[in-house]
């Protein structure tokens, strides 16, 4: 009789654990905290870790850009007639007319880039008037097309975001992702008004959750006339996207690009081309040049042939480039374009609480994968178009 009072003692212990438990979980993972890891779309919650944000409207946060400084790239024309590359004066080689000349000029060192002279203070003038528009279209209401709180306590829907029931809270919100941001307001309001059609090239759709972002975008703007397209090996996916971007005016799957469809949206099931000998879909879908090419890679897609290929084929006035600050990934872009003169017209990042399951599956490190930083950069010349 002398233990009853410690097996009491014991019993009501096991029994304040196990409430604790239950509140965890009811709390945690049954609330959807566990999430499903995503690379192709960085989606989470910033207003948990980061810097304050203003509230905007339904209760959600507003977003503002984290770097606001615009980077100038110029580029080195000290090396343009240096030998022993070249043999002929800088002179001779930049008398009108002489782009041809191969004693002086290649692919690379071009006479526009080592003869022409720069209209640098023009364009970084307009560039910071789009700076301007674009932070004030991410801080806005407006922006991913209104985003609401469906209650107290619950994460933000946006219109321009594509649902995903199995991501729940990862996908459903995204308001943390400004690359989603930015690309809304670009598709929304800073893309060439002059042309005829608007065209946004989202090279690896996957299942289309930036494309869903663009399409929205576009949707909302002036342009009476746009298109958008990419590229996605997978048949599943490829059918996935583009019945999610079918509300946007109708989307196609093509996988010969022999007869082009004209609907509004159109997604190529197949590889994302390297060669020119494998390009005709690009080359139909580029037509006369892009306004946006959005590159969002996998990990250890590096896309040197496939940047240059963009280059010859579609020559964008932008490119928005996700995951710059990874290994194995996309970030040598940002650099080689501002080293040859691009401006970088904005630049984030966004959390990826899902960093150490994306680790697990042999991504990456966790602490490196846990931020994933973004890069807007502008063609020099299209500053003043826009």
């Amino acid at each position: 009789m002398g233990r009853t009072p410690s097996l009491w003692l014991v019993a009501l212990l096991v029994l304040g654990v196990l409430g604790v438990l239950g509140l965890w979980l009811s709390t945690g993972i049954c609330a959807g905290e566990a999430l499903p890891s995503s690379l192709s779309d960085t989606s989470s919650r910033l207003g948990q870790v980061g810097p304050a944000r203003g509230t905007g409207s339904g209760g959600c946060e507003s977003s503002v850009l984290e770097r606001t400084g615009l980077v100038v790239g110029r580029f080195p024309r000290k090396y343009c007639f240096m030998a022993p590359r070249v043999q002929v004066a800088a002179s001779d080689c930049c008398r009108p007319g002489n782009a041809g000349n191969v004693s002086c000029f290649n692919e690379f060192w071009t006479y526009a880039r080592c003869c022409v002279p720069d209209e640098e203070e023009r364009a970084v003038s307009c560039a910071r008037a789009l700076q301007d528009r674009l932070a004030a279209c991410m801080a806005s209401d407006g922006s991913l097309g209104g985003c609401r709180s469906q209650g107290d306590g619950a994460v933000c829907r946006c219109p321009a975001v594509m649902f995903d029931d199995r991501a729940k809270h990862h996908k459903v919100n995204e308001l943390s992702n400004d690359f989603n941001r930015a690309l809304w307001c670009v598709a929304r309001g800073l893309l060439d008004s002059s042309s005829r059609e608007r065209l946004v090239v989202d090279f690896f759709m996957a299942k289309g959750h930036s494309s869903h972002v663009l399409a929205h975008g576009l949707t909302a703007s002036v342009a009476r006339r746009w298109r958008l397209g990419g590229f996605e090996m997978d048949a599943g996916l490829s059918q996935a996207a583009a019945e999610s971007l079918g509300r946007f005016g109708g989307a196609s799957v093509v996988k010969s690009c022999e007869r082009w469809p004209q609907s509004g949206v159109v997604v190529v099931n197949g590889k994302a081309p390297t060669r020119h000998t494998e390009a005709d879909c690009l080359r139909r879908l580029c037509g006369n040049g892009a306004d946006l090419v959005v590159l969002d890679p996998d990990f250890q897609i590096l896309m040197q042939e496939e940047f240059f290929l963009l280059e010859d084929l579609c020559r964008p006035a932008m490119y928005a480039v996700n995951n710059i600050n990874l290994a194995a990934h996309g970030g040598w872009i940002k650099e080689y374009l501002v080293t040859v003169g691009w401006l970088e017209l904005a630049a984030g990042s966004s959390p990826d609480f899902n960093s150490f399951l994306n680790a697990a599956q042999g991504k990456g490190n966790a602490l490196a994968l846990s931020l994933r930083s973004w890069s807007l950069l502008l063609r020099p010349e299209h500053a003043c178009r826009l």
